[in-house]
């Protein structure tokens, strides 16, 4: 017991460090992979901004 107990008071301070190393990795993935999806997205939108833009400058006033 004496053991555990010189083991948790020795190494306790890295337990802050490590729970946010594993939500970063958790969350890190996730945000590049929307990240690039999110991007092309915006292409889309930019594009189809530029055709509205074109059709309504073909209409009459």
């Amino acid at each position: 017991m004496g053991f555990i107990k010189a083991f948790l008071k020795k190494y306790s301070a890295l337990v802050p460090p490590i729970c946010l190393l594993v939500v970063v990795l958790l969350l890190v993935p996730p945000m590049l992979w929307l990240g690039g999806k999110v991007k092309a997205d915006m292409e889309q939108s930019a594009k189809q901004a530029q055709s509205i833009r074109t059709l309504m400058s073909d209409v009459p006033p």
